[in-house]
């Protein structure tokens, strides 16, 4: 499945992987945000708030791409 043509292609398995990355930061910190069950101690927390802003800052970069190839704009 494409939601584009052959100028830009966004394909199903990019945004697949876009959501991928969020869901990984939404469990990597449901143990800090006490979403479920026990808070995780706070010697891990720092650990997990990093690993997760990684993975975050990375889905945020493939979502603006995304964006922008659906609206034609130009890469930044």
């Amino acid at each position: 499945m494409s939601t584009r043509g052959a100028g830009g292609t966004v394909n199903a398995a990019r945004l697949e992987a876009l959501l991928d990355k969020l869901v990984a930061v939404q469990l990597d910190l449901e143990p800090t945000c006490k979403v479920h069950g026990e808070r995780s101690p706070a010697s891990a927390q720092s650990n997990t708030i990093a690993e997760a802003c990684k993975i975050l800052h990375s889905a945020m970069a493939d979502l603006r791409n995304v964006i922008q190839e659906i609206d034609g704009s130009p890469a930044r």
